[in-house]
């Protein structure tokens, strides 16, 4: 007998919590469509109107409906007041941000609510109303002001309570739990049940009915006002704007509650219930609020750090998987002590010798000065009455000692033993990022990342040209190294016409195998474009547009593209068209070379005259990288061309930032000027008579420059030399005569090392 009692006390909560949860889902299926909620909302106003009306007709005529009436009729008022605030979901929003703003927006409807039952009290009843004057049987008062000021306060309160359900119901609900929703359902129960025991014509006037649900009122406002655990994660600020509505809101709440039950009770006695039960909810919400946010307000300092620490470990854990950057893991690890507010600045040592890789708070020379294995050894926590501004927290991952991350406070505080363990927090997930790190690219390198990247340097390969097209009288040179197994540099020739050529040579940001990725879909761009372009700037533009929806963002190309036109003079084609020979002056013509030009964010095209008494020029046209402006509009205005007219002797060097961003030894870097000075020097030596040969000694200076140091970035240079041709000479039937021109004519490329 006993155990069957135990085992049925045992199945009432759960079956409470199962009913609590039926009430809801019920309660939520009735106003689940806007539809559903929008004549929810109609009912409401048009009971609350008909009531008025009938209390009209009532003191007209005398006549006093039947029990039964009054109290289906109040009944229908009850529920459609409380199922009136739903319909609010679309204009007031579920769940408005920060809380305490709810505060102010009850306190501000009871307010206005208290403001319109005053004047109404004032205006229309100047000797009062009493609470005994509930218009039930003789009893009710016979006056036209009653009826008017019922009426008022009953719409004004019906609208009011309606919204003071709805914020309340937001932050009954920050507290993400299921039981929310129970105690939410229970609370709309108890103050249904509470309206309605307000009702004589079932209970009597003055009966217990009423004092016994009010109890249990009580005890549901109190269980549903103390869950207010949403104070917890707000700032100090903000807790104290909440005290502050919170005070707003139990006075405003007071007035109201008072003012409600006589003047609503000439409309509705469940009315007269409902409306003083909801704000006296509202009441013991502020008042909640005012002793959680004033309590918790020595609290909230040490739940901030608690939200940094775990912000920060988040942060550590997100890093874990960056293998390839250990210098951007390394900065983390020494910021998040600082950011998690448990150290002033702090430092990661890695290795057998003490290091310093990262620090945060102070230069890294002044920690590492600071870091010895005296410091590393004795900075530990050493029990309850250490007192130690500097800590040392040793990074240890499967039994291996990577180094140690080191704390220290410059304010006058010591560490307590909660922030050694919070830091060794910090200390462990370091440990295993970095471990995580070695133990990645070790496997990598066993599991083939060469190969792979040897068949993608093959692939990268064979997407630059074999064999470079040239014209009569010209020469071409070309050589691109990438820094890594496989780059994003990328030069081309490309055949426009009869007697022009498209040159373009090209960069795309980053380095290794995404930048060749990209580099395919340039080239791509390229060989689909460049047959067609007559014009640099509209080639550019085409070229951004296309590759605008490929790159990633973040990733842009620069590039410089330009065509070589060789014009032959008119008067000479037509001298030679009878028997292929001209008068001398015709001899004399020779044709026009012009190389137009236009820079997308690319390095200046260099310009060597034949003339050693002008200086190398350096083409600077504007320009914007290709993917910076996915529309097209910017970058169509700030690309412009330049066009150079060549005479015999001349030469032109295109060359990626890797040749002018190169750094020796030292850590000066090639720049401009040098490779101004270097085209200057093979002017001089005869080498700019000759694509190979300039471009050979371009090689040489920058392997002199760099003295044994290899490429920070993909390296591509590209040269043309315009050597002259005489318009009389017919390039088809002299070749086999003239080999030596022939040759002079080909294109040169040079496979990289």
């Amino acid at each position: 007998m006993f155990r069957s009692i135990r085992s049925l006390l045992a199945r009432v909560p759960p079956g409470l919590a199962r009913a609590f949860d039926g009430l809801s889902d019920a309660a939520d299926a009735v106003v689940a469509t806007s539809t559903r909620r929008m004549l929810a909302a109609v009912a409401a106003g048009v009971l609350v109107v008909a009531a008025a009306a009938m209390q009209a007709g009532w003191l007209g005529t005398g006549f006093v409906p039947v029990a039964a009436v009054r109290v289906a009729f109040d009944v229908a008022v009850v529920g459609a007041v409380l199922a009136l605030w739903r319909r609010l979901d679309e204009a007031l929003g579920e769940m408005p941000e920060p809380l305490p703003v709810v505060l102010w927006q009850i306190a501000c409807v009871l307010a206005a609510f208290a403001a319109v039952a005053g004047a109404t009290d004032w205006l229309l009843l100047p000797d009062g109303l009493d609470t005994d004057d509930y218009l039930i049987a003789s009893r009710w008062a016979r006056t036209l002001g009653v009826a008017v000021a019922g009426l008022v306060t009953a719409i004004a309160g019906t609208l009011a309570a309606a919204v003071v359900l709805h914020r309340l119901r937001a932050l009954a609900y920050a507290t993400p739990r299921r039981a929310a929703r129970r105690t939410w359902a229970l609370m709309l129960l108890v103050v249904g049940l509470q309206a309605l025991s307000e009702q004589p014509d079932l209970f009597g006037d003055g009966s217990s009915a009423s004092d016994i649900v009010g109890a249990g009122l009580v005890l549901a406002i109190l269980w549903n006002a103390g869950r207010q655990s949403w104070i917890v994660r707000l700032t100090q600020g903000q807790k104290w704007t909440a005290i502050g509505f919170s005070v707003l809101l139990m006075s405003a709440g007071a007035v109201a509650t008072a003012l409600a039950r006589p003047l609503a009770a000439v409309v509705s006695p469940g009315l007269a219930g409902l409306l003083p039960a909801v704000f006296l909810y509202a009441v013991f919400v502020g008042l909640a609020v005012f002793l959680y946010a004033l309590f918790l307000l020595p609290a909230t300092d040490a739940y901030q750090r608690q939200a940094d620490e775990r912000r920060a470990l988040r942060g550590l854990a997100d890093l874990m998987g960056d293998a390839f950057d250990r210098d951007r893991l390394a900065a983390a690890v020494a910021h998040a002590p600082v950011a998690a507010g448990l150290a002033d600045r702090a430092w990661l040592v890695l290795g057998s010798g003490a290091d310093v890789v990262a620090a945060h708070g102070l230069a890294l020379t002044d920690a590492q000065a600071r870091t010895t294995p005296l410091l590393l050894k004795t900075a530990r926590w050493h029990g309850p009455t250490a007192a130690q501004t500097v800590l040392s927290l040793p990074l240890v991952a499967h039994g291996q000692d990577l180094g140690a991350l080191v704390a220290e406070r410059t304010r006058d505080s010591f560490f307590t033993r909660d922030d050694a363990e919070s830091l060794g927090l910090f200390a462990t997930q370091a440990a295993l990022a970095f471990d995580h790190a070695r133990l990645f690219e070790q496997t990598v390198e066993k599991e083939g990342l060469r190969r792979e990247m040897d068949i993608a340097r093959g692939v990268q390969q064979r997407l630059l040209p074999a064999t470079l097209p040239t014209l009569a009288g010209l020469s071409i040179a070309a050589t691109s190294v990438p820094a890594l197994d496989v780059g994003g540099d990328y030069y081309d020739v490309v055949r426009a016409g009869e007697n022009r050529l498209a040159v373009v040579v090209a960069d795309v940001s980053g380095k290794g195998t995404s930048a060749a990725f990209y580099m395919a879909e340039m080239q791509g761009a390229v060989r689909a474009l460049a047959p067609d372009a007559r014009d640099p700037v509209d080639f550019l533009c085409d070229a951004n547009r296309v590759l605008a929806s490929v790159l990633d963002a973040g990733t842009f190309v620069t590039a410089l593209f330009g065509l070589l036109d060789v014009q032959t003079p008119r008067g000479s084609e037509e001298s030679g068209m009878g028997n292929g020979k001209g008068t001398g002056a015709e001899e004399d013509a020779a044709p026009v070379v012009t190389f137009t030009s236009a820079r997308a964010g690319h390095c200046p095209l260099a310009v060597v005259p034949a003339d050693p008494a002008l200086p190398v020029r350096m083409v600077r046209s504007a320009g914007l990288g290709l993917g910076l402006d996915r529309r097209g509009a910017i970058f169509a205005r700030m690309t412009a061309a330049d066009t150079t007219t060549l005479t015999t002797g001349d030469a032109l060097v295109l060359v990626t930032d890797g040749v002018i961003e190169s750094r020796c030894p030292a850590g000066d870097e090639y720049g401009y000027d040098r490779l101004a000075a270097a085209l200057t020097a093979a002017r001089a030596s005869g080498a700019t008579a000759d694509a190979p040969a300039l471009r050979d000694a371009l090689l040489a200076d920058l392997a002199a420059f760099l003295d044994g140091e290899p490429y920070a970035d993909d390296m591509t240079l590209l040269t043309m030399c315009w050597h002259g041709t005489s318009t009389t000479t017919d390039a088809t039937t002299d070749a086999a005569a003239a080999p030596a021109a022939t040759a002079a004519a080909e294109g040169v490329l040079v496979a990289a090392p």
